[in-house]
């Protein structure tokens, strides 16, 4: 597998990345983070990124042991900037889990002509039972296309207050993909298979949502038509939040776990564009 070469500014050291890059030239690329306890390998990453050099998409995950923020957004920087000069892509997605989605809001936010839309995994909106500790700067003001992939019961994401802070966002669309009854590592209950059809569903809403949203000519963040439906059916001022049981604008996509030996149907998706 193919590595990536990175240095800090200011330093000699030398530190490598894993490379996922596709068969074929990739337009799109992705830098992935990784959670507070973990490294590059852990968890769901490496389906991601294989799914993701399986759709044409470059995928570079960075290792940052310490779970020192300030260092591992430099880490991710200097990881995107040597991966731009070594890759031709066009554009690029910051993207993380847990701990990796702070620091992919922190570096989208910091490089805008660079970034043109974020992914988070399970973002930790707060510690486990202190709702009023926010963890949502800097990501209230992200100006690119956002998706969220969460599990309806993780506990470092209390619903209502997920809802509140969604409402305050400034991103010009945003996509949650709801994993119900998933946990903060999407861990669904109904076994082995209902587990790993949720994570399939996660994995294949974060590609699609790569490709959809960046399939337009190199620098255009989102399809036109992305904002276009929003302003004609939603009146002025309002934000198109769809909710369960709440009749919206938006297309939402619902499916919930089954049990071992069946299909999986383990996990809801919801749209949301302002």
């Amino acid at each position: 597998m193919p590595m990536l070469e990175y240095s800090l500014p200011g330093s000699t050291e030398t530190y490598t990345a894993t490379v996922d890059a596709p068969k074929s030239k990739a337009s799109t690329g992705i830098i992935l983070g990784h959670g507070a306890g973990g490294n590059s390998s852990s968890g769901h990453l490496p389906k991601i990124a294989l799914a993701c050099s399986d759709a044409g998409i470059l995928c570079v995950r960075f290792d940052c042991k310490p779970p020192n923020l300030a260092k591992r957004v430099a880490h991710a920087e200097a990881c995107l900037m040597s991966a731009q000069k070594r890759f031709s892509v066009r554009r690029w997605i910051a993207a993380g889990h847990s701990m990796g989605g702070r620091v992919a809001s922190a570096v989208a936010h910091a490089h805008p002509d660079t970034v043109k839309a974020a992914i988070f995994f399970s973002y930790p909106l707060h510690p486990p039972g202190k709702l009023e500790q926010l963890r949502d700067s800097p990501l209230v003001d992200l100006q690119q296309p956002v998706l969220f992939i969460r599990g309806t019961r993780d506990s470092f994401s209390e619903e209502q207050q997920f809802e509140t802070v969604l409402k305050r966002m400034t991103s010009p669309r945003m996509e949650v993909h709801r994993v119900e009854g998933g946990d903060h590592g999407l861990k669904v209950k109904g076994g082995k298979a209902a587990v790993e059809a949720a994570v399939r569903e996660a994995v294949d809403a974060a590609v699609s949502f790569a490709q959809d949203t960046l399939h337009g000519p190199a620098g255009s963040e989102a399809p036109s038509h992305a904002r276009l439906e929003n302003s004609a059916a939603q009146p002025t001022g309002q934000k198109g939040v769809k909710r369960k049981g709440v009749t919206g604008t938006d297309a939402e996509k619902k499916v919930t776990a089954a049990g071992k030996g069946q299909k999986a149907k383990a996990s809801q998706r919801k749209r949301t564009r302002t």
